[in-house]
């Protein structure tokens, strides 16, 4: 399920029935039935995720891929995320994000995504490897946050990581790692940038508070 306020007061509810637009001032209710569900599908259109991005496009996230909504036409347009050859990537849609570099991050059940909103295409695709320290440490994306340092944080069902966007690598901690940086779960469900250089990092644990080092990446 998923919540998002627009910056004209409509609340907009996801789920598994698809999507509801709530505009309480006007007293006015919509349901949407979201394309790109295959034909071989027998239930509606879930959605997992909602954003606004900066110049106040809607976006959701489906089990399918990401429709933006077209407000003259009152409808979303489907974009399926595709490979290099268009090949589909099956996963379902787990996380939207927007960086303050205007970059769109889409986290999905296997793997972190950059999508080009101008294109509708995926620019790259960051899948785990065990081979490599430095690579994604889950493919499952639970969310995505970004510190007071403009560093932008990736949250798995394996561990945090921060993404460097010069290596186009990441930087993980878990649990076990040093004492400085540990963390009480590798199950990281949702970050929050804090003042003073700090980032909450909220697990199935609890709550964990560490500082984000100026160049630590």
């Amino acid at each position: 399920a998923a919540v998002y306020k627009d910056k004209t007061g409509v609340l907009w509810v996801g789920g598994q029935a698809g999507l509801t637009r709530l505009d309480a001032p006007r007293r006015q209710y919509r349901h949407y039935i979201l394309p790109g569900r295959p034909a071989f599908a027998q239930d509606d259109t879930s959605v997992t995720a909602i954003v606004g991005d900066e110049q106040g496009r809607l976006w959701v996230g489906t089990d399918y891929g990401v429709s933006r909504y077209l407000p003259a036409d009152d409808r979303f347009e489907f974009h399926r995320l595709v490979g290099p050859h268009g090949d589909p990537y099956q996963s379902s849609v787990s996380a939207l994000f927007e960086d303050t570099r205007h970059r769109f991050w889409i986290g999905t059940e296997s793997g972190l995504i950059l999508f080009d909103r101008t294109s509708g295409e995926v620019q790259r695709r960051f899948m785990p490897d065990p081979r490599r320290d430095d690579a994604l440490p889950n493919g499952f994306v639970t969310s995505l946050c970004e510190d007071g340092t403009g560093r932008v944080w990736v949250n798995t069902l394996d561990g945090i990581a921060s993404f460097d966007g010069l290596h186009d690598s990441f930087r993980r901690y878990t649990e076990s790692d040093d004492p400085r940086h540990s963390l009480g779960s590798n199950t990281i469900l949702a970050c929050l940038a804090a003042p003073e250089g700090k980032l909450w990092v909220g697990t199935d644990n609890g709550l964990d508070l560490r500082r984000v080092e100026a160049g630590e990446d």
